[in-house]
């Protein structure tokens, strides 16, 4: 029996997926605990459909990231922090407060995680910092001068 899988079924197949069962396995336990359903002509065409809608937002996605990736490549953003006399800031900048500078300075909103810091901002002064997004990797200038 032809079955299209609706969740991943460990040793036998992922989400999506069109496969043979023996009649026995897909009536008694993928059916029943509603892992699949039968591959009947309307649901192989509505699978169809909906993986190419799946694909046409991924590539959507890709777009506007390679947009949001060409408008933030090389920008800077200005942070305020308290330092002491020889520039040593007394708290360091998290990728929190990286990801909301880049919000407010520049009205963009990129994911926390995404920045990667190869260690604390922990000094006045410019910083370049990566930020990755689905597999580009930005280069952002973090300006941090001391609190008046």
């Amino acid at each position: 029996m032809q079955v299209i899988l609706l969740k991943n079924v460990p040793g036998f197949g992922k989400t999506g997926e069109i496969k043979t069962a023996a009649d026995g396995f897909a009536m008694n336990f993928l059916l029943r605990q509603g892992l699949a359903v039968p591959a009947t002509a309307n649901a192989v065409n509505s699978l169809k459909s909906a993986q190419a809608k799946i694909v046409e937002v991924k590539n959507k996605e890709q777009q506007e990231a390679e947009k949001l990736i060409k408008s933030l490549n090389n920008k800077a953003v200005l942070l305020e922090a308290k330092a002491s006399d020889k520039g040593t800031l007394f708290k360091a900048i998290s990728a929190k407060e990286i990801v909301e500078a880049v919000k407010t300075q520049l009205k963009i909103q990129i994911p926390e995680h995404s920045v990667k810091l190869a260690d604390h901002l922990k000094m006045i002064g410019a910083h370049l910092v990566v930020i990755e997004l689905l597999n580009y990797k930005i280069n952002l200038t973090i300006n941090i001068k001391p609190n008046a």
